[in-house]
């Protein structure tokens, strides 16, 4: 759970990763749901946040994540820039069906099954 922010604590934002003006209207079209991620992904909302000089502190609480999680976006965003945003591989096996499959899957579940069948 994050803490609440207290406007008497003192907390000094890190230096603003320096962003060009391509690279923001990527994050703000990420934000608008113009991209292959979800829309307002917290990742994001860091980064531009971090880049307009916002404390750590301060994001963390308003994001209601812990600090060291800005932290670790902070670091990647600057590291790799916008594509450092996107979730990393997750360990596991590997998905049987593929993205088509489980759309025709989906696509057919709100119709009723054929004369003669059962679901």
């Amino acid at each position: 759970m994050a803490r609440s922010y207290d406007s008497a604590t003192v907390d000094h934002a890190a230096t603003p990763p320096a962003i060009t003006a391509q690279e923001r209207e990527a994050l703000n079209a990420l934000l608008r749901g113009q991209g292959d991620r979800a829309a307002g992904s917290i990742q994001t909302r860091m980064a531009l946040a971090a880049a307009d000089g916002t404390a750590d502190e301060r994001l963390a609480a308003s994001l209601g994540v812990h600090r060291m999680t800005v932290l670790l976006w902070r670091g990647r965003f600057e590291r790799e820039r916008p594509a450092g945003l996107a979730d990393a591989p997750r360990p596991g096996r590997e998905p049987v069906y593929d993205r088509a499959a489980r759309d025709r899957v989906a696509a057919a579940t709100p119709e009723p099954p054929p004369v003669g069948t059962t679901h």
